[in-house]
């Protein structure tokens, strides 16, 4: 019998989605801009080159003690593969 209602709900969920078709296009466009919202906000940065290197002064971790991830070498990483990627899409090759 519970089976006979997971089909249902999931035929009412599917029916829902075909009707608003826009929604999932909107929230990939609008959830992004939300969650850096208080960032901007707050004048923080998301950055983790800043919180592991040690080359930014006057830098807060959050509002508790202790590092965001566990990777020291996070930043460093990030910040190098995100400059390359997007230096090869400026050239007009599509990145790994």
């Amino acid at each position: 019998m519970t089976e006979g209602l997971g089909r249902a709900r999931a035929t009412e969920q599917s029916k829902w989605l075909e009707k608003h078709r826009w929604l999932p296009a909107v929230l990939l466009l609008i959830l992004p801009w939300a969650a850096h919202l208080p960032l901007w906000l707050l004048g923080l940065s998301a950055d983790p080159v800043w919180q592991n290197s040690g080359v930014g002064l006057g830098t807060r971790i959050g509002l508790f003690n202790g590092l965001r991830n566990a990777d020291p070498n996070a930043g460093w990483t990030t910040e190098a593969l995100g400059r390359l990627a997007a230096l090869d899409w400026v050239h007009g090759t599509v990145p790994w």
